[in-house]
Order: structure tokens, then C-alpha cells, then sequence
């Protein structure tokens, strides 16, 4: 199975084949596809919604399991289908550009506080279902306070420098280490092997699934704030303008 949002990101539609096919005890349809661009929630982002369209019919897609390796869609749909038949997938672009911008303006907000909080470890990050609010989570030295003019004129500087965000694959962290300084990566997710590393050109590199703007000139419209301490977390907010339309 090839998940070919990995490698494309501004897909919309595919044509490819059922793998394996499962109907729960409760009668939902599942299925296995060849390839697809469909990416479960993970990450802090969302799940793509879509659709598949076979034999005349169009099931949306109700949601996305992990189960012994394999990306398992669950359809709302009461047609059958076959291991083998031919189906096209087809996303909402829309909401797929949204998600990435969000999801990359994570990265560049983790980087922005980086500079500013010594003892900085960032734990995660969560992506509102529409794409409009972020909020990332880090730990930082006792007494920290983050300066939050200061952290978001450091981020639209990187805007306002349309700094390229590529995705570049490592044969492990140690490689990943030496090709990437700025490398922010949380030790408790305990990466082996090859990893996905996404760049923002000397700004920010970090392992990570998700999909991601072209550049940091697509987060043109961010608001930064409020933030708020939980326990041994400090949590800032974010709100970022809807994407104009055909971008």
C-alpha cells in the first residue's frame, strides 16, 4: 500500500484498486486500498474527509483505523464491494490545504519559542478540525514566560521570507542529526529506522507524517495568543485566516 500524501501533498483524486475488504460485527464496511491519499488523523492533524465513488456509487469515507499495518477506511455506504473492484478516491482539496498550513505554522511556532525558552521540548501540537486554530505544547525551564510579540514577529518574518518547507527522507536519526542542526525532535517518541524529515529552510526540521504548506508565505493571516501554563506545560494558541481560494 502505497500512501502517496506522503510524497504529493496537493492531490485530490485517485484511481486504484481494493486490497482487502471487512465488515465489522456491527455491518460497517472496511477496506484496504492499493494506494491512497487519504491521511488518517495523526500528529495533531485531523483526517482528511472524502469520498469513495465505485459502480455508480459514492460513500463518504466515515473515518480511518490502524489495524496489523494497514490503513483500514470504514465507508458509510450500503453497496457492496469486491477485493479487486476499482474505485477512485477523491478528497476535500480544500480542507487539505488548510490542514497542511496549520499543521506547518505548528512547526514554525515550536521553532519561534526554540529561540526563546532555554530547556525547550516540545510535546505536541493539536490542529482544530477546520483548520483555523492551533495550539502547540512544550515543556520549558521553571520561571519561563513566553514573550509573545517578540515570538510572533520572529514568525512573520519567516512569512514575510516565503522560506521553502521540503520534505527530505533520513536513513535514521543519526543521519538525520548530522544533515539537520536545528533538528526538533521529542526523545519519548523513540524514532528508529528511516524517518520523514520536514524542513523549513534553517529554520525548523522535525520528523513528522503530517502534510504541510509550499512555503511559509501560505500563512499569510496568523493571529498569535493566547497561552496558558497546565502542570509542567506551557500551551499557546494560534488562529490563521482561511486559505484564499484556489491556493
Amino acid at each position: 500500500m502505497a500512501n502517496i500524501y506522503l510524497t504529493d501533498q496537493t492531490r485530490d483524486v485517485l484511481d486504484t484498486l481494493v486490497d482487502l475488504v471487512n465488515y465489522t460485527a456491527e455491518g460497517v464496511l472496511e477496506v484496504v486500498l492499493r494506494d491512497t491519499i487519504f491521511r488518517p488523523a495523526g500528529g495533531g492533524q485531523p483526517a482528511d474527509t472524502g469520498v469513495v465513488m465505485f459502480g455508480g456509487a459514492e460513500a463518504p469515507i466515515a473515518g480511518a483505523v490502524k489495524r496489523d499495518g494497514k490503513a483500514w477506511l470504514k465507508l458509510q455506504t450500503s453497496a457492496a464491494l469486491l477485493r479487486g473492484s476499482k474505485v477512485q478516491i477523491q478528497i476535500d482539496g480544500a480542507r487539505r490545504r488548510q490542514l497542511s498550513r496549520a499543521h506547518t505554522l505548528t512547526h514554525i511556532m515550536m521553532a519561534a519559542f526554540r529561540q526563546q525558552a532555554s530547556g525547550f521540548a516540545s510535546k505536541g501540537a493539536a490542529i482544530a478540525e477546520d483548520g483555523r486554530s492551533v495550539e502547540i505544547r512544550f515543556m520549558a525551564d521553571t520561571g519561563y514566560t513566553p514573550d509573545l510579540p517578540a515570538a510572533e514577529a520572529w514568525i512573520q518574518d519567516a512569512i514575510n521570507d516565503d522560506l521553502p518547507v521540503d520534505i527530505i527522507h533520513a536513513k535514521d536519526m543519526s543521519a538525520a542529526l548530522r544533515a539537520f542542526p536545528e533538528l526538533r525532535v521529542d526523545p519519548d517518541l523513540g524514532l528508529t529506522g528511516k524517518v520523514r524529515i520536514v524542513s523549513i529552510f534553517g529554520r525548523d526540521a522535525n520528523p513528522c507524517s503530517g502534510t504541510h504548506a509550499r512555503s511559509t508565505a501560505e500563512l499569510a493571516g496568523l493571529r498569535l495568543g493566547p497561552h496558558r501554563q497546565v502542570d509542567d506545560f506551557t500551551m499557546i494558541s494560534a488562529h490563521l485566516a482561511e486559505a484564499p481560494s484556489g491556493t
